[in-house]
């Protein structure tokens, strides 16, 4: 289990007791699983920057949504919690808390 959490604790976006908890401390899969849900943000995080540039309300509430679950099956609670911030102002046409969000998720994801 130590092994397992070290090589995790890299990341600083995933919970390290959860994520373990939830795949059984199966290195390679915990591996797998992030690089997947890493590259999934990536390109949803750029979806999400085009659709808030056209102030497309409907798109950027099923990216935030999208993201949301992702982030919550992988534990990672602060991009859930910022991605449901976001769908809940785009379906109010909120652009300026949508922008609030979206850059405190843009600074998480940085590389």
């Amino acid at each position: 289990m130590e092994k397992i959490k070290k090589f995790i604790s890299k990341d600083t976006l995933f919970n390290d007791d959860e994520l373990c908890e939830l795949v059984g401390n199966d290195e390679e899969l915990i591996k797998s699983l992030k690089n997947e849900f890493i590259n999934s943000l990536k390109v949803n995080v750029n979806k999400l920057k085009k659709a808030i540039r056209e102030e497309d309300f409907d798109e950027i509430s099923k990216i935030a949504h999208t993201i949301k679950g992702a982030a919550g099956n992988m534990r990672v609670k602060e991009i859930e919690s910022l991605s449901n911030f976001i769908e809940i102002a785009a379906k109010e046409k909120d652009l300026e808390n949508i922008n609030f969000y979206f850059n405190k998720i843009s600074v998480l994801t940085k590389e």
